[in-house]
């Protein structure tokens, strides 16, 4: 095992800036220290008592005091244990085992029996993403969901961006900062988005769901797992199914391999683009109307057509209380309206067994006049309560009050 610190005095000095930080912790909370085999653990535990646990785990480097900016929003309806890792800063054992091993799950085990926790939801940033990951595969039955964000494992390692680092290395302490800069953009480290809010409300109300205390079942959301962790998630027992999109500066998005099979509940991992940190959301607005919760899609966005697309359209929305996804026309590809092509169907069946309706609104007429089968589409669609397409929001108004 190696220690994280190279002398006693640097490690005090990284002691007394975290504890000054505990210290603006903004909600009501209870620091632990947990008896595990690897030594001490710190804890800090904030939330409501009853609610449902979640472990939170932050990534390499961090400490606890990385949940600052979202404690207030996370322990609102959650009762969150922000755990400092085995040989990381903070105040847990100094000790850090090697990463492949057994060590962090036995760890875990030990954690979650001194906070007399049987199971509990994982929510994980970058590595450790990994370690509730690793966990989820030996330790199945003690995992009731995972949400993920940029996980470390699980998309193949960017090569330039490690040559930029090393470049920037031998310009000293500039040099270090620009590195940090690249990465932890939308982090605390990132000073003009340190008063950024990081996890939207939604994102709690889905965990909260997803570990059994919310008023609905889970949506699970279908994914793809990258190169390296693809193969370590088709072959367990129950395997999670991390989401994820975009790019990012230290790792690739996940590979094109085969989904990671039916796994137990999991969260979209959110990956922003150019930055390895919890991504601000832009405000989610649902409209209530004629007693249910709709959400109209931005007119401007990337296309949609494949069922990964239809993944990303339910994650804008995952826990918000939607129940009607209105698509402007416009945000269709052109191969989408191509039956050939075989897209629509699996589209729509996506949103469908998340418990969505989809409204298509707009003119649809010259793709009915160019294809009689897609004309078929829309008449038997328009039959049903699952899928509609609709010229205006005055159609829609009036097949809502209809559909009661």
């Amino acid at each position: 095992m190696t220690t994280v610190y190279r002398s006693a005095a640097g490690a005090e000095a990284v002691r007394r800036r975290y504890d000054v930080l505990l210290d603006r912790w903004p909600v009501p909370a209870e620091p632990r220290t947990l008896a595990t085999r690897l030594g001490d653990t710190f804890a800090v535990v904030s939330g409501p008592v009853d609610a449902p646990p979640v472990v939170a785990l932050q990534g390499s480097g961090g400490t606890a005091a990385h949940w600052l900016p979202d404690i207030a929003t996370l322990a609102g309806r959650l009762r969150v244990h922000a755990v400092d890792a085995p040989g990381e800063p903070g105040r847990t054992v100094e000790a850090r085992p090697p990463l492949g091993s057994p060590a962090y799950a036995e760890w875990l085990d030990d954690v979650l029996d001194a906070l007399e926790l049987p199971r509990a939801a994982f929510l994980g940033t970058s590595l450790g993403g990994w370690w509730a990951l690793d966990f989820a595969l030996r330790r199945p039955e003690r995992v009731a969901a995972l949400a993920l964000v940029n996980p470390a494992g699980i998309g193949r390692r960017r090569v330039a961006p490690l040559l930029k680092f090393a470049a920037y290395s031998l310009f000293g302490d500039w040099g270090r900062r620009r590195s940090l800069a690249m990465v932890a953009q939308g982090s605390p480290a990132d000073p003009e988005r340190r008063a950024a809010r990081r996890i939207h409300p939604g994102d709690v109300r889905a965990l909260q769901t997803a570990a059994g205390g919310g008023p609905r079942g889970p949506r699970r959301a279908a994914a793809r797992a990258g190169d390296a962790g693809a193969g370590a998630l088709r072959r367990a027992r129950r395997p999670p199914r991390p989401a994820r999109r975009g790019r990012e500066a230290a790792a690739s998005p996940a590979g094109r391999g085969r989904p990671a099979g039916r796994g137990r509940r999991a969260l979209p991992a959110r990956l922003g683009r150019g930055r390895h940190g919890i991504p601000e959301r832009r405000p989610v607005v649902i409209e209530q109307r004629h007693g249910v919760g709709i959400w109209y899609a931005p007119a401007e966005g990337p296309e949609l057509a494949t069922e990964q697309d239809a993944v990303d359209l339910i994650g804008a929305t995952y826990g918000l209380g939607a129940d009607v996804l209105v698509v402007p026309v416009e945000r269709f590809a052109a191969r989408f309206f191509d039956m050939h092509a075989k897209l629509i169907g699996h589209f729509f069946s996506k949103v469908v067994q998340y418990g969505y309706r989809l409204v298509v609104l707009g003119d649809v007429r010259h793709h009915v006049e160019a294809s009689t089968v897609f004309r078929d589409v829309v008449r038997e669609s328009n039959r049903g309560q699952d899928v509609w397409f609709v010229t205006d929001s005055a159609e829609l108004d009036a097949r809502l009050a209809a559909a009661g």
